[in-house]
């Protein structure tokens, strides 16, 4: 049997990788996966192979740092800036991108380009955020957005459920 240890954030792992890793498996009976959770760049050329923690596969959301890495792309995402109806009900509903700095704003505690939200407006095509509160998780942003902490702007893979769930959760 082969291996194949694949690293990934986590918010990625648990909405992307770990709901396929049944199929794989059934598709790849002679495979053994072995999945890990990191968030920061991962030197693979520096890794020894047979080492313990060794990465055969990294993903990554994002522009790529290190220009030296062969890197090819799996896909987009959209990003949503978005509320849990709970939130929406108890703050009210922004029509104005103006009008969020009137909001709880969750938003990451690194790296910074996390805080630039898709919104057009005076400052242009994005607007960088102040958040009110701050995680280095999405996932830990996630939840407090379905706790009806705050506004969250997330990609759509952490969200689809929680979106068709709700049904309108959109500012």
């Amino acid at each position: 049997e082969t291996g194949l240890r694949v690293n990934a954030a986590m918010p990625f792992m648990l909405h992307v990788l770990a709901p396929i890793a049944d199929t794989f498996q059934q598709a790849f009976p002679l495979i053994d996966l072995q999945f890990d959770t990191d968030e920061l760049p991962i030197d693979l050329l520096a890794q020894d192979p047979a080492g313990p923690g060794s990465t055969d596969v990294a993903i990554r959301i994002g522009p790529l740092r290190d220009s030296t890495l062969h890197a090819r792309p799996l896909g987009t995402h959209r990003l949503r800036v978005l509320a849990s109806p709970a939130y929406l009900e108890a703050q009210g509903r922004p029509r104005k991108v103006e009008e969020l700095t009137t909001h709880t704003l969750l938003g990451f505690t690194q790296p910074e380009s996390l805080n630039r939200w898709p919104l057009r407006g005076p400052h242009g095509d994005e607007w960088q955020i102040a958040p009110s509160l701050a995680a280095s998780s999405g996932e830990t942003l996630r939840q407090l957005a379905l706790a009806g902490v705050g506004m969250v702007c997330l990609s759509d893979f952490m969200t689809a459920a929680d979106r068709a769930s709700w049904r309108r959760v959109s500012p």
